[in-house]
């Protein structure tokens, strides 16, 4: 997620005078801040006790220092990105009077996080929370869809489409970070490197991806399989793989040469995706992965479960391969495709780089923003 607030709040400085709250990161996140050195000129303040993990105290602490900082800041626009944010700042924003505020929803937790309990307080919250609200921006038209019809969070005219943006000159010219990264992690230029990008946390489904990727290691030793990023459940991946007697390595402590490399979080998202030959996403619940929109700004084919806002931002059988939810075995035969013919891979590739240039633009998006904060 801060991949894409962090340059849309330094594009919209120019015109705006923004202040960014961010939480605070577990030991298996990646620091936001670090991105920030990108886009120099931002002013951030950190929440310390503002986690994704419910704790009343700690949720309280957030609240009111939240709170304070509106108190002191004064702003006309609260824009809150996330569940946990979304609840504090939007809350924060009302008690003081702020006279806009603002929602997206870059995906959701109404289904496949939690049991129904919780899942019915959550919606329920939401529902109260969109009330007032001034707008709700949803990222894609399947999450509007979600939004207004499946789970009744509020009614269509109070939501805003305003798809997410990709930097596509950022994944220009990437041969030296090619270079970079497979000679990093010991990649020959004959080998086939397949990634896997983002939270290790059930709702990504990695266990659906091992199971695909299994017998292909078996039968083509040439493939090579980076897991990337980190989260609580890579332990648990970890002694799955061990079950299925899969060689791994969590590369950060053990740099060897493995069939499958936990490569923990990469602040260089472009050399990542400039190594790779072929981008897969598993997961379960989805918002818009920018993951699979880079991988494509990239030239690279990409593989997914259908999940959220995938069908609108790739094309499947033109830039990759969309995979309904729970079909392993198409899965693993769309993959091995791609792995023996570099031709179709090529052409996706193509593909994936011309169709995220032309609708998916980060200038677009910007703009779309810069129109929706001048008129409220």
């Amino acid at each position: 997620m801060a991949q894409d607030i962090v340059p849309l709040a330094y594009y919209l400085s120019t015109d705006f005078e923004i202040l960014i709250l961010v939480g605070e990161k577990n030991e298996d996140e990646l620091e936001a801040t670090e991105l920030l050195q990108e886009y120099p000129g931002l002013t951030v303040i950190e929440i310390p006790y503002l986690k994704r993990s419910f704790n009343v105290i700690n949720d309280i602490r957030s609240y009111k220092q939240v709170k304070k900082i509106i108190q002191s800041f004064r702003p006309h626009i609260m824009h809150t990105h996330g569940t946990k944010p979304g609840f504090i700042g939007r809350l924060a924003a009302k008690k003081n009077l702020v006279p806009v505020i603002l929602h997206t929803y870059h995906g959701h937790v109404f289904h496949s996080y939690f049991n129904s309990f919780i899942t019915s307080f959550i919606i329920k919250m939401d529902r109260w929370l969109a009330g007032f609200s001034t707008k709700i921006i949803a990222i894609s038209n399947s999450q509007k869809e979600e939004l207004v019809n499946r789970y009744h969070i509020c009614s269509e005219d109070k939501i805003v489409m305003i798809p997410l943006g990709v930097e596509s000159k950022k994944f220009e010219h990437l041969e030296e970070k090619r270079k970079a990264f497979r000679t990093e992690y010991f990649l020959h230029d004959d080998e086939i490197a397949i990634g896997i990008i983002g939270r290790i946390v059930p709702i990504k489904n990695h266990r659906f991806f091992i199971d695909a990727i299994k017998d292909l290691l078996e039968e083509n030793s040439s493939v090579r399989i980076y897991i990337v990023g980190d989260g609580f459940a890579r332990e648990e991946l970890e002694l799955y793989l061990d079950d299925l007697m899969i060689s791994h390595t969590f590369f950060p402590r053990n740099a060897i040469i493995s069939p499958v490399t936990f490569t923990s979080w990469q602040t260089d998202i472009q050399k990542v995706i400039a190594g790779l030959d072929i981008i897969a996403l598993t997961s379960l619940n989805e918002g818009t992965p920018l993951s699979l929109m880079e991988a494509q700004a990239a030239g690279k084919p990409v593989i997914s479960t259908r999940a959220g806002g995938v069908a609108e931002i790739m094309i499947d059988q033109g830039t990759g391969y969309i995979i309904e939810q729970g079909q392993l075995d198409v899965f693993r035969k769309k993959l091995n495709l791609l792995v023996n013919n570099d031709i179709i891979r090529q052409k996706m590739g193509s593909n994936g780089e011309k169709f995220i240039e032309s609708k998916f633009s980060k200038e677009q998006q910007v703009e779309n923003h810069r129109q929706l904060y001048s008129r409220l």
